[in-house]
């Protein structure tokens, strides 16, 4: 992982031009990218969640989902 500040790594070019090279390339390219639209996508689920507090659907004259106890 690399600290802010810091500069990553990069694996020569004479690494990368041999068929292992490419696909070890490949693969940590597409991992980087799965992870960053996982984060994206729980980001925005959390923001979504964070949205729907029951003051906040008050407010919109929405009703808010609770359920009443028995007495």
């Amino acid at each position: 992982m690399v600290e802010p500040g810091q500069e990553a790594s990069r694996p020569s070019t004479h690494a990368i031009c041999s068929p292992q090279g490419k696909s070890t390339a490949l693969k940590t390219a597409f991992l980087a990218r799965g992870k960053t639209l996982e984060v994206d996508f729980f980001k925005g689920a959390l923001q979504k969640n964070r949205g729907s507090t029951p003051a906040q659907t008050a407010a919109t004259g929405e009703m808010a989902s609770t359920t009443r106890s028995e007495k």
